[in-house]
């Protein structure tokens, strides 16, 4: 998409979601009310979608809860304890709920009415537009070569050392040859065939995390650091045992790749909020509990675990932690 197709594209989502707006602030429910911090973002851009619901003091308040789908094309990331507003007339409460939201995929995707429960009351929140939009790319600016380093000179003390070196070399390689022209009537030349020994993946990906787990590295507040090593780990494990390019694919698309492979969906549902808590912490600055923490690294070694590849050998040994 070029740049005066991409305006034209968030003009057009800027009327659109005006309009879906103005219609969900007149048909808005007294008691619920749902809204986005903005309709529209650019794709992988992270969401806030607020639903309130007010009662009296007392009230038994259920909000809609969701696995990891609010809609199609529509992920949910992550969902905030609920937040309680007491009202000036200290009888009335204003009930908050958060949830993370973002999309990979650009279009206009309408998130329907969502139910809350009021003691035994169902009630509907009113309907919003999302708008999502891809990256702009200027097509018509050209594409310049990298520019490559600038030669310097060489200063008489990096001849000197060169010719020295050269001719250090080709002393020791006289003598070389002087030795082995001398002795190869004596002794056959015995060339030894190194054989190169290929450590399975899980083997080393399941070593990399208990070095992990014995650093205690979240446990000291560094949870960046926790959660890139972990995260890197399982991608190079993916890679070199699924053949797919996990180091440089973003989770949505490496999640996408994991469609195709036969693959427990338990096994896919710890691999998804282990990757997910990682960007979180890495993108969004998520702070996790440690219960969470615990629950990713667990879930890196069960995913491992259940997919290693069981080679044809009577003598081989699987490594599970």
């Amino acid at each position: 998409m070029n740049v005066s197709a991409f305006k034209f594209a968030k003009n057009l989502a800027i009327i659109i979601s005006f309009l879906s707006n103005v219609l969900v602030v007149n048909g808005q429910n007294s008691l619920v009310r749902v809204k986005l911090d903005t309709a529209i973002i650019t794709i992988g851009d992270q969401q806030k979608l607020t639903v309130e619901a007010k009662g009296i003091k007392g009230d038994k308040i259920t909000f809609p809860t969701f696995k990891d789908t609010l809609v199609s094309h529509i992920e949910v990331l992550g969902v905030s304890k609920i937040d309680t507003v007491f009202l000036p007339d200290k009888n009335s409460v204003i009930l908050s709920c958060y949830y993370t939201i973002t999309s990979f995929d650009s279009g206009y995707y309408v998130i329907p009415p969502l139910s809350v429960v009021i003691n035994s009351d169902t009630i509907l929140t009113d309907a919003l537009l999302l708008s999502v939009l891809t990256l702009a790319v200027d097509t018509n600016k050209v594409i310049k070569d990298i520019k490559q380093p600038y030669d310097s000179p060489w200063s008489i003390y990096e001849i000197l050392d060169k010719i020295i070196i050269a001719a250090i070399s080709l002393i020791l390689l006289s003598i070389i040859l002087y030795y082995f022209i001398k002795n190869r009537k004596k002794k056959p030349l015995v060339v030894e065939e190194k054989v190169e020994v290929i450590i399975p993946a899980h083997i080393t990906a399941l070593e990399e995390l208990q070095k992990l787990r014995d650093e205690k590295l979240w446990q000291e507040g560094k949870y960046k650091l926790f959660h890139i090593r972990l995260s890197d780990t399982v991608r190079t494990y993916i890679e070199k045992r699924f053949g797919i390019n996990a180091p440089e694919q973003t989770t949505y698309e490496t999640l996408q790749n994991f469609r195709s492979v036969s693959l427990d969906d338990e096994l896919k549902k710890k691999l998804r909020q282990l990757l997910t808590l990682s960007d979180m912490v890495k993108f969004a600055k998520e702070n996790p509990l440690g219960n969470e923490n615990e629950m990713s690294i667990q879930n890196a070694i069960d995913f491992i675990n259940g997919t290693i590849l069981i080679l044809n050998t009577d003598k081989e040994k699987d490594g599970k932690l």
